[in-house]
């Protein structure tokens, strides 16, 4: 047990150091190199900044990775599964950069995340369904495509504000290997845990270099390299974890951004808005308005914080776990909420 935390730390610190070098000399480059966010109506940010520091944070990733495989001989996962996982990471990473810099069609954008998408279900346990045996295995598999692309592209939509996508990956990073590091010591039924522990530790070792340069005011964002990314590998992680029948630790650990975002499109479709068009009507969004960035991110750290204890508490108690959970999102999201400037009313006539 002690080996594989000193392995765990090693994957963090490695990567947490790379991500923050190279986030750092990407700056002047993506900004000499024309990858540019510029402000809109719609922007959270109000000045020019370069895009694409999420190439620090894969650099970060794969280095954390590698050092934690390098100091466990006796962990070598399958060559083809290595394959098939860096396939999609650098399908995903060169065409999101692409669109970072330029603007791809929607369609082609869409077509990647599917074919992304599809490849990870290769990588899902065989014999295990994500929703644990209410819908048929080429129902559950297909339902949990679904579901796989939309969190991918809920963590591009909630990277609205400075800091937020990289703390909520931090966050989840972290949880994921507390969750596999306790399954580990119990001697838990999980293949998996291993891996898992150090995917979520590369993770969260290489969001927070990458957070030192994003933190507002950011110098630079992460784009959709970062995001979309992200949103996979992280996403490939939780419903192993469902697959495995911790569907409650894959509810909790990114309950934020889940919450969020999904109750958002649901109030945007309801008022039949064009709920696909960029917008800022997000919770986050509307909060960090009023008090800033940094004090929106810090409530949903705190918040993550005691998901990550629920979802520790769920490996005992699923009930527990579930209800301190969804008490704690909505909690911020009310906060959050609260945050919102009052609406003006007029005067009453005397």
């Amino acid at each position: 047990m002690s080996d594989a935390f000193g392995s765990y730390a090693a994957a963090f610190a490695s990567a947490a150091l790379l991500s923050f070098g190279t986030t750092r000399l990407l700056i002047p480059l993506l900004s000499r190199a024309g990858s540019i966010d510029v402000p809109n109506a719609r922007s959270s940010h109000d000045r020019p900044t370069p895009r694409g520091g999420g190439l620090g944070i894969l650099a970060g990733f794969v280095a954390g990775l590698t050092v934690f495989l390098l100091l466990s001989p006796d962990y070598k996962p399958p060559l083809l599964t290595a394959f098939t996982f860096l396939s999609a990471v650098i399908l995903l990473g060169v065409v999101s950069l692409t669109d970072d810099f330029g603007g791809l069609p929607p369609l082609m954008r869409f077509l990647v995340h599917i074919s992304s998408v599809g490849i990870g279900l290769t990588l899902l346990p065989a014999s295990e369904l994500i929703f644990q045996g209410i819908l048929p295995f080429w129902l559950d598999r297909a339902a949990t495509a679904f579901v796989w692309l939309w969190f991918i592209n809920l963590f591009n939509f909630m990277d609205g504000i400075d800091g937020i996508a990289a703390s909520e990956s931090a966050s989840i990073g972290l949880g994921l290997a507390a969750v596999a590091t306790i399954l580990l010591a119990i001697g838990a039924s999980f293949p998996f845990a291993t891996m898992t522990g150090a995917i979520g530790m590369a993770t969260a070792g290489a969001s927070i270099g990458f957070l030192f340069w994003n933190w507002q005011r950011a110098r630079i964002f992460m784009g959709d390299i970062g995001s979309i990314t992200l949103g996979w590998i992280l996403g490939l992680c939780l419903l192993t974890l469902a697959a495995e029948g911790f569907w409650a630790v894959a509810l909790l650990l990114p309950a934020v951004f889940l919450a969020d975002a999904t109750l958002t499109l649901l109030k945007r479709i309801a008022r039949r808005e064009r709920f696909w068009a960029a917008h800022r009507s997000h919770f986050y969004q509307k909060a960090a308005a009023e008090r800033g960035h940094a004090a929106v991110v810090i409530a949903m750290i705190l918040t993550n914080t005691g998901l990550i204890a629920a979802a520790l508490i769920s490996l005992w108690s699923v009930v527990i776990g579930l209800a301190l959970g969804l008490g704690l999102t909505a909690g911020l999201l009310v906060v959050w909420q609260s945050w919102r400037a009052p609406r003006q009313t007029k005067p009453e006539a005397n």
